[in-house]
């Protein structure tokens, strides 16, 4: 008999234990009370109380690394998943290289020697020439396809200016200039020369150049501004401007072994090729992730396949940019319930600032729908993000930055009024064999049910077979409903089961068919689930009716 008030007694609970194995005792405070006293009508045990059974004690926390189910510090129970580490990326800057350049000049002047002086050596001779002339200066290089425009490159490359004459000697006199285009920035270490304005060359000493040899003057790029210079959907950065040079140059008849009719002065400009150190400009690049599955172990049979309302769901996808573009992010989330059914959030067009984690929170009521039946999965899609072409951005060329997506959803285990769930469960090996004594008889088990749990419960249960079939012969009087309640202001409802048999019921109760149907009341709408909620039976008895002595 005791083994049958425990199993009646787990028809209470098993909604919150989710167990097929009734496990609570009476407790040592409570023993069954042995003395049976004999009534006309039956016979009546009185049995007590139970100790209280906390939901510390039902619900147990997974200790693996990453739990659905977890209590904070305070012993309020929440739900949280999430990818266990970032999805990683790389955003890379297109590496940018400058073609070399050999630029010929024609002739910077020209001189015609006076008819008498043609032919002959005449070391006295002597003539000033004034330099102000202009030959022009061409660059085109290739510029990567994801590169919409450049409107400063920061280069090392070394510029070789060389200044010859093929007919004899000159000597160009200190103060001389040579203008490079105003967009170049050079630098040099030749003491010969100083540089103004970062492209302006002004000739510090006179120059000496021997009849057929050339002067060389090294210098070294470092800067180009190329506003204006990219062509739109060729992909190349061309310019085409001139360089000025401007002076005086002496001539002697010293140099000359016989002076000749015409003298010419020529230059030549060398730029070797180089990588791009840094870049400003507007970049088409992208980043993306493949879709993630993430699959909700260890949820409760209690709460799948319901119509559930959490009080407070948040679920965040955070995307780290570490690049220095804003992107444009699009991507979606899917609930899937079942295999078949889902529910899917689009994520559009959001927006990712440069350099920092950028968190999309998607709304609660959003967050509601996706969770509104606990999934058996939840699917990250794929994300696609596009740069900002629009804006320009200095970059480091071949730089790689990093981009990673996670997602979170943590919610209270709190739910509104509406949720609304249905649970079947069964406790199997009750094996209780009453033998024929109860044939055409019953049984009254009652008792007070003293609940702090934040919802209404309604019970019904029935005894089966092992096939699941109710057993003839064998009834229970449900269901029971049982209010919500709070630790402070515990709900107490007076609980009468009945058990009645007929001849046809063979004696033995394999197992309890258990149905519960749970909805959260409005004024427990929102309460969080904690540690110290429980419940309690009191006042416990059982009665039997008259027993058959067949």
């Amino acid at each position: 008999m005791k083994k049958l008030i425990l199993v009646l007694a787990a028809c209470t609970m098993a909604f919150l234990t989710g167990c097929t194995d009734p496990n609570y005792q009476i407790d040592d405070r409570h023993p069954v009370n042995q003395e049976v006293r004999l009534f006309e009508n039956g016979i009546d045990f009185p049995v007590g109380s139970t100790i209280p059974i906390h939901l510390s004690d039902i619900i147990k926390i997974d200790e693996s690394e990453n739990p659905l189910l977890r209590m904070d510090a305070n012993g309020y129970y929440s739900l949280h998943f999430g990818s266990s580490e970032p999805i990683t990326r790389s955003v890379s800057v297109p590496s940018v290289r400058l073609s070399s350049i050999a630029a010929d000049t024609d002739l910077l002047t020209t001189y015609e020697f006076p008819s008498g002086e043609v032919g002959t050596y005449n070391p006295a001779f002597s003539e000033t020439l004034t330099l102000d002339s202009e030959y022009p200066f061409s660059w085109e290089t290739d510029i990567p396809s994801e590169v919409v425009s450049i409107s400063e490159v920061t280069v090392e490359s070394t510029v070789d200016l060389f200044l010859s004459s093929p007919e004899g000697a000159y000597t160009i006199k200190q103060g001389s200039t040579i203008v490079f285009p105003a967009t170049m920035t050079l630098t040099t270490a030749d003491t010969r020369i100083s540089i103004t304005d970062g492209h302006t060359v002004t000739l510090l000493q006179d120059v000496h150049i021997d009849y057929g040899s050339n002067t060389s003057f090294r210098l070294t790029l470092t800067h180009i501004d190329t506003e204006g210079y990219f062509q739109p959907g060729t992909g190349k950065v061309s310019i085409n401007e001139n360089v000025r040079v401007t002076g005086a140059v002496t001539i002697s008849g010293a140099d000359f072994n016989r002076i000749p009719s015409a003298f010419g002065i020529y230059a030549k400009v060398n730029v070797s090729g180089a990588e791009v150190k840094e870049l400003v400009g507007r970049f088409n690049v992208t980043a993306s992730t493949n879709t993630v599955t993430y699959t909700l172990e260890g949820v409760p049979e209690s709460l799948r396949n319901n119509d559930i309302i959490l009080t407070d769901p948040s679920l965040s996808v955070t995307i780290y940019n570490g690049s220095p573009f804003k992107f444009t992010v699009n991507s979606n989330i899917t609930a899937d319930i079942d295999g078949i059914n889902s529910y899917t959030m689009d994520i559009t067009d959001f927006v990712l600032a440069p350099g920092k984690s950028n968190v999309f929170s998607l709304p609660k009521e959003d967050a509601k729908y996706l969770t509104q039946q606990v999934p058996l999965r939840f699917v990250m899609g794929a994300t696609s993000a596009i740069s900002d072409s629009s804006t320009p951005v200095r970059v480091s060329s071949d730089d790689v930055y990093t981009y990673s997506v996670e997602y979170a959803f943590d919610a209270p285990l709190a739910f509104d009024s509406g949720t609304d769930i249905h649970y079947t469960t069964t406790i199997e090996d009750v094996k209780v064999d009453l033998g024929n004594s109860f044939k055409d008889s019953n049984v009254a088990f009652a008792f007070d049910l003293i609940n702090t749990l934040p919802f209404n419960l309604d019970v019904d249960c029935s005894v089966v077979d092992s096939d699941g079939k109710p057993l003839d012969g064998v009834m229970i009087n449900s269901p029971a409903t049982i209010p919500a309640g709070s630790i402070s202001s515990p709900s107490t409802t007076a609980i009468n089961l009945d058990m009645s048999f007929t001849n046809a019921f063979g004696g033995f109760i394999p197992r309890i068919m258990m149905f519960f149907h749970g909805t959260v009341p409005a004024e427990y709408s929102g309460v969080v689930w904690h540690k110290d909620q429980y419940v309690k039976i009191e006042n416990a008895s059982i009665h039997t009716g008259p027993i058959s002595s067949k």
